[in-house]
C-alpha cells in the first residue's frame, strides 16, 4: 500500500503512518484532523478528502464537505486500507501527559463513540491494550516523536501501545517532570514503568520501535532571553539538545539575540530518553528498532508537517499501532 509507511514492531504488532499525498502531489490517505478546514479555508477540504465517488453522489459530497466531516471519512478509508474494522479501533487524543490502559476505559471521562464506529478518548500521551481488547490504537500527529511498543503480560498475552513524544512531555534531565518511587524521570521511563507494573510484564519482553521523530533543522526557535528558552524547552540547553545555529559560539551568560535561530533536537532527546529508560528498566538494548525513522518535515508534503502549513494548512496524519 502506497498510502502508508509500515513496519513491524516485533512478532505480533505493526505500526503505520498515513500519507496525505504521494511523491507526485496526488492525494493518498488524506488529512485526518477535523479542524483543518477551519484553518485552511474554503475549498481546502476538497483537496485532502478521500471521498468514494462510487458510493457518494455530488450532493452528498457537498454536504460532507460543508460539515467538515472529510477527516473522519479519511480515517475510515485508512482503517479499511489497513484491514481494520473501525469498531475495533481506539483513537486517542494526545492532549495531556497521562498513561492509559484499555482495560480501564470505563474509568475514564470523555470516552465517546464515533458514528463511524470507533471509540475516541482525549488526554493521553501513552496508551496500552492487550490483544483482544482492541485491534488498534490510533492518534493524529504531525512532526512528533512516535514510539510503538510490544511486549507480553504476566500471562503471556500480547500487549501493544504507543508513546507520543512532544515538547510538552520532553524535558532536560534537570527539569524532569515525572516521578515514580521517589525518582525523577523522563516521560518515556514513566510510561514504560507504568505499563510494566500494570501488566506484570517482564522488561526483557519489551520491544520498542521509534517510527518518527523530527530533526533539529525542522524544529527551530527564537528566544528573547534565557528565561524564555528555559520556559519553552526546560533543561534542553544544559543537556545539549538545543543549539544556536546563527551564533555557534554563544555561551551561557551571553545576551540572547531575538533574531538568532536555535535548533531543538527532538530526535536526539527522545533517543536519549528511550536509551536511559531501557537501561533503568533492564530492557535489552537490541529490543529497540530505529530503522526507517521518518521526519515529516523532510517529506516535501507527503506527510503532514508544520513545515508546510503555509502551503497546505495544519493537517494531521494517522499514526496507528495494531495487531497484525
Amino acid at each position: 500500500m502506497n498510502e502508508f509507511v509500515q513496519a513491524p514492531v516485533a512478532e505480533n504488532v505493526e505500526h503505520a503512518i498515513s500519507k496525505i499525498r504521494n511523491e507526485d502531489g496526488g492525494l493518498e490517505a488524506g488529512n485526518v484532523l477535523r479542524r483543518f478546514c477551519e484553518w485552511a479555508g474554503e475549498g481546502a477540504c476538497e483537496q485532502v478528502c478521500q471521498l468514494s465517488v462510487e458510493t457518494t453522489t455530488s450532493g452528498e459530497v457537498a454536504a460532507i464537505l460543508a460539515k467538515k466531516a472529510c477527516a473522519d471519512l479519511n480515517l475510515v478509508h485508512a482503517f479499511n486500507e489497513l484491514g481494520l474494522e473501525p469498531k475495533d479501533v481506539l483513537v486517542v487524543g494526545v492532549t495531556a501527559n497521562n498513561v492509559g490502559f484499555v482495560d480501564q476505559l470505563d474509568d475514564y471521562d470523555k470516552l465517546t463513540q464515533n458514528p463511524h464506529g470507533w471509540r475516541e478518548l482525549p488526554g493521553f500521551n501513552a496508551f496500552f491494550a492487550r490483544e483482544g481488547e482492541v485491534d488498534a490504537i490510533g492518534r493524529r500527529l504531525a512532526d512528533c516523536a512516535d514510539i510503538n511498543i510490544e511486549f507480553t503480560d504476566s500471562e503471556g498475552n500480547t500487549v501493544f501501545g504507543f508513546e507520543h513524544g512532544t515538547r510538552t512531555d520532553m524535558f532536560g534531565s534537570s527539569a524532569y517532570a515525572f516521578e515514580k518511587g521517589g525518582k525523577k524521570m523522563s516521560f518515556t521511563e514513566y510510561a514504560l514503568s507504568e505499563a510494566i507494573d500494570h501488566y506484570g510484564a517482564d522488561p526483557s519482553s519489551i520491544n520498542i520501535k521509534l517510527a518518527a521523530a523530527i530533526k533539529g533543522h525542522n524544529f527551530t526557535k527564537h528566544f528573547n532571553s534565557r528565561e524564555q528558552m528555559e520556559e519553552h524547552l526546560p533543561g534542553w540547553y544544559d543537556d545539549g539538545f538545543v543549539k544556536n545555529v546563527s551564533n555557534p559560539d554563544w555561551r551561557p551568560g551571553d545576551p540572547l539575540v531575538a533574531d538568532d535561530t536555535w535548533e531543538a533536537d527532538t530526535r536526539g532527546m527522545i533517543l536519549r530518553d528511550i536509551h536511559e529508560a531501557m537501561n533503568a528498566l533492564a530492557i535489552p538494548g537490541f529490543n529497540l528498532s530505529t530503522e526507517g525513522i521518518i521526519d515529516p518535515g523532510d517529506s516535501r508534503g507527503v506527510h503532514s508537517s508544520h513545515q508546510f502549513a503555509d502551503t497546505y494548512g495544519e493537517s494531521r496524519d494517522l499514526y496507528i499501532t495494531y495487531i497484525k
